[in-house]
């Protein structure tokens, strides 16, 4: 697999550059989902401790 993926890298700078970019895109969106998911998360367990 890594061998295959260098090749690709010789083959093709750009496309490597631009699935390096499509990942960074695909990180920064699971980084944000899970930021709101933990922002959600702990305003769902204040609202909770102040209704008991």
């Amino acid at each position: 697999m890594t061998h295959s993926k260098k090749r690709l890298l010789k083959e093709a700078p750009k496309q490597s550059y631009l699935a390096l970019f499509n990942k960074f895109n695909v990180d920064l969106m699971i980084a944000t989902l899970l930021f709101f998911i933990v922002l959600y998360a702990l305003r769902a367990a204040g609202y909770l401790k102040y209704v008991q």
